[in-house]
């Protein structure tokens, strides 16, 4: 059933009426969409100048598998190959973010990507052993993760769930064939962080409910994901 069935849900700390308007933000606050698409192009910039920088943060799965070097499983995120890499990556991330920030939250939002690229690196580091770099794990979990979402409230955005749902697949999809006839690609890498991203949206991602407000006051929808990421991170 669509409907909460507790009588007692404003008293549940893990039950929160739903609003997607971003109302926190000051006036000229950019979002985490924009901060990370403005934070890849920075250390594009600094990849450039300083060509160490890209050594010191690619992905080295040997180095990974032995644990040493951990910060090697978000390093490659922010950093690429060239400026087609990065135009790709950041073009994708820009189409696909502020929908899934608007609708998770900015603190659920980031939290997803950087998961979504820890996981990728480290499904990749397990099965290749060549150097990767790049957020496009990352664009993957948040694709996965906007997926996830789409199809659980499909109840609730009709229609227009179901288009976004299936351009979605058809862009994973694409991808991955892509990746797969591609040696250049790290295909390993946009599995993994779609397995991430779906992983968090399904356990901590929105799931959506309609419940009576106290009084006969009317009806809201509230979110009630199977488990709530501390409010230290939600918040952000």
């Amino acid at each position: 059933s669509h409907f909460l069935d507790d009588e007692n849900w404003m008293t549940d700390k893990k039950i929160r009426i739903w609003d997607t308007r971003i109302h926190s933000r000051r006036p000229n606050q950019y979002s985490w969409t924009t901060k990370l698409v403005l934070g890849n192009i920075a250390m594009f910039l600094l990849q450039s100048a300083k060509p160490q920088v890209t050594n010191w943060g690619v992905k080295i799965s040997e180095k990974i598998l032995r644990g040493e070097d951990l910060y090697r499983l978000l390093s490659p995120v922010f950093l690429h190959g060239n400026i087609v890499h990065l135009f790709s990556n950041m073009y994708s991330l820009n189409n696909v973010g502020p929908m899934t920030e608007q609708v998770f939250g900015s603190g659920r939002f980031l939290a997803t990507f950087l998961v979504s690229g820890a996981a990728g690196n480290l499904l990749s580091a397990i099965q290749s052993p060549n150097q990767a770099l790049g957020a496009s794990g990352a664009v993957f979990g948040i694709m996965a993760s906007l997926y996830v979402f789409l199809n659980r409230n499909g109840w609730l955005l009709g229609a227009q769930g179901e288009a976004y749902s299936s351009a979605i697949t058809q862009t994973l999809l694409i991808n991955l064939v892509f990746g797969a006839v591609s040696p250049m690609v790290d295909n390993w890498g946009h599995l993994g962080g779609a397995i991430g991203g779906a992983a968090m949206a399904y356990y901590f991602g929105p799931r959506l409910f309609i419940a009576e407000m106290p009084e006969g006051a009317g009806r809201v929808i509230v979110d009630k994901p199977i488990y709530r990421l501390p409010v230290s991170i939600e918040s952000i």
